[in-house]
């Protein structure tokens, strides 16, 4: 019983191997096509019908192929030209909101939009420097160099977890499918790859949430203006027990200039409560 068990156990696995190489393959046929697959479309694009290939019953399947929205690819190649003259993305959101360009939502881009934005192979061109970048990351390329193009976009499939349950989880770049699209791209291939260079030497460089819990009114007190988060800034001048004294600031107000910055209690007496919640807290955590 137990060897039998034991040769149905690796036939099964020979099954489930065999199986995920037949979808691997059929999804890689489906990427050559160049069409839309699915999914949310990124911005500056729009998703429009177009004519498939023939089905065994003589029948014409509908295909999809990415269309630029003049007005939303503007926004995403301006996005792409200032991180390349600021290197930073602080300065892409700043920039953003004082000329007041929203997403799709209505509502300002934030830095990890934006980074996914410029992280996203769809706005670039089809040419030998994006080939060379996916081939040293041992991605699936579903075309040879030969075949590059910088008329057409980059069509990455397979690039995150959808099954993990988590917002953005990505998979290695070994499991990336990598194909010629058929949208007109917005950025060349050249500033793309430059600009994934740029943000992996930037990496360590992003914001990291304080470990301090000194400031217990941090994510409860949002800006009576814009309505955003307002986070512990910390001071020069030292208390007399020798911690730093700190202040509530506005996020949008440091990224874009055009609020008040100091949470200022007298001038929002609405908040009072905020106050004597924290006065209370802090009592008890020094007794």
């Amino acid at each position: 019983g137990k060897a039998m068990m034991m040769i149905t156990s690796v036939f099964a696995q020979m099954e489930r191997e065999n199986l995920a190489e037949r979808l691997k393959d059929n999804f890689q046929t489906l990427a050559r096509s160049g069409h839309w697959l699915g999914g949310t479309t990124p911005t500056g694009y729009k998703s429009t019908v177009t004519t498939g290939s023939i089905a065994s019953n003589g029948k014409t399947r509908k295909a999809y192929m990415l269309e630029p929205i003049p007005e939303e690819s503007r926004t995403i190649q301006k996005i792409f030209s200032t991180y390349l003259e600021t290197n930073t993305l602080t300065m892409v959101e700043k920039l953003l909101q004082e000329e007041h360009i929203y997403t799709r939502n209505n509502i300002p881009f934030k830095c990890f939009a934006i980074k996914n934005i410029l992280k996203n192979p769809v706005y670039a061109s089809a040419d030998e420097t994006v080939w060379d970048y996916f081939h040293e990351l041992n991605a699936n390329l579903c075309f040879e160099k030969s075949e590059c193009s910088s008329e057409y976009g980059i069509m990455a499939f397979n690039k995150s977890n959808q099954t993990s349950g988590i917002p953005h989880d990505m998979k290695e770049y070994e499991a990336w499918i990598i194909a010629i699209g058929k949208h007109t791209p917005l950025v060349s291939g050249k500033d793309w790859v430059k600009i994934q260079n740029m943000l992996a030497l930037n990496a360590s460089k992003t914001f990291r949430k304080p470990r301090s819990n000194q400031a217990l009114l941090s994510g409860l007190i949002f800006c009576g203006h814009c309505g955003n988060k307002m986070r512990p800034k910390m001071g020069h001048s030292t208390k007399p027990d020798g911690s730093r004294s700190f202040n509530y600031l506005c996020e949008t107000k440091e990224k874009s200039r055009r609020f008040p910055i100091i949470f200022n209690f007298r001038e929002l007496p609405a908040l009072f409560v905020f106050l004597s919640s924290y006065v209370i807290l802090r009592s008890l955590v020094k007794g």
